[in-house]
């Protein structure tokens, strides 16, 4: 009988919550006599999720999410969602600061603001999210319009705000690792690297390992209304250059107005560049080179002398962080509570790109009797 009333209830409520008013219904009572149902109030205490009641848009991402994706950083789970626009993560090398940022709509991380538990985190802007363990995120609420108007402009392209979880009791243990495994069997790749006398990229690659661990212990007291939780992380990633992949090996560039490719490169070639500038020679303003026989004999340049300079940069940064905090809250009433939190990070990561050189565009006149020329 409990079963029958519940879906009745269930279906009545709906149709409230459609038509906006709930109508007094006539039943029929045993023998003959007449009587009528009381009123069926619906209240908004059952919509228990904010973004449907929301005057902003809202995206709430669950912990569920970061177990079924197995996620080892933060914005790996964010950067999936179509609003957000990668940032500074393990991904990037080339101007890399080492730190892990969320760009929501594409507007610059530093118009996010970053919250935890609903408070800023710091009198700054672009937080570095490495420090964030992801095992003790309950939810993720993403609010990506109208929040400047409540929190000022430094949430111009909105606010994310980290809930984490306040009623651990007892011990976890969350450990996660993986690495990439990947065939270099791209025909078409490996014959512009052959044609330019590349080298070629291994036919088969298993790297950038990632391990990630992390041990929280909680109590809960009394009776719920206080608890204590620390916790304590390592994680590790290992590198993947660009020269463990064919589609990466050579900087690709297109000739023959666009319909054919070829292994490029940086005209800033290990043979050094030169222009001359005087009126008297046959190629003023023309860029030469050493000639690769090493006589010394200036040659103009072609792309055969470009330099190769994607290799030596990273898919993949290596990347080693300790992690550590607590928190502490305790309810004295309805109207008081306290509550602190520390936390702590120590990561070391390492960026590499190509060897530069003097770009060409300024000119460094040189005396033509110069015993180094």
């Amino acid at each position: 009988m409990r079963g029958h009333h519940g879906k009745l209830y269930g279906a009545v409520a709906l149709a409230a919550l459609i038509a906006g008013t709930a109508q007094a219904q006539e039943a029929p009572v045993a023998n003959g006599a007449e009587g009528t149902a009381s009123d069926i109030v619906v209240t908004g205490t059952r919509i228990k999720r904010p973004d449907l009641a929301s005057n902003s848009p809202q995206t709430i991402v669950g912990a569920e999410e970061f177990r079924y994706q197995g996620a080892t950083s933060v914005e790996q789970v964010l950067n999936r969602l179509p609003q957000f626009t990668a940032d500074a993560n393990e991904n990037v090398s080339n101007g890399s600061d080492g730190t892990s940022k969320i760009n929501l709509r594409n507007l610059g991380s530093n118009r996010v603001l970053t919250l935890i538990d609903g408070q800023r985190m710091m009198p700054s802007q672009a937080i570095n999210l490495s420090f964030l363990p992801s095992s003790l995120i309950e939810r993720v609420d993403v609010m990506s319009g109208g929040a400047s108007a409540v929190y000022g402009s430094d949430a111009l392209s909105g606010v994310v705000n980290f809930v984490l979880k306040k009623d651990l009791d007892g011990l976890r243990v969350d450990m996660q690792t993986g690495f990439a495994q990947h065939d270099n069997n791209n025909g078409a790749m490996r014959d512009l690297l052959s044609a330019k006398g590349y080298e070629l990229a291994p036919s088969s690659v298993a790297d950038g390992g990632k391990q990630d661990i992390t041990v929280s212990a909680g109590k809960n007291f009394a009776d719920g209304r206080g608890n204590i939780t620390v916790y304590g992380g390592y994680r590790s990633f290992s590198p993947v250059r660009q020269s463990t992949r064919d589609v990466s090996s050579c900087a690709l560039q297109d000739q023959n107005e666009g319909t054919e490719l070829f292994c490029g490169g940086s005209s800033n070639s290990p043979f050094g560049s030169f222009v001359p500038l005087s009126d008297k020679s046959a190629f003023q303003g023309q860029t030469l080179v050493n000639n690769r026989s090493g006589d010394g004999t200036l040659v103009p340049y072609d792309n055969s002398y470009a330099y190769n300079y994607a290799p030596d940069s990273y898919f993949q940064r290596s990347d080693e962080r300790i992690t550590a905090g607590g928190f502490a809250h305790f309810e004295f009433s309805k109207a008081a509570e306290a509550y602190g939190s520390f936390m702590y990070m120590n990561d070391k990561t390492f960026s590499q790109v190509a060897p530069s050189a003097i770009w060409l565009g300024t000119a460094f006149p040189i005396s033509c009797n110069h015993p180094y020329v």
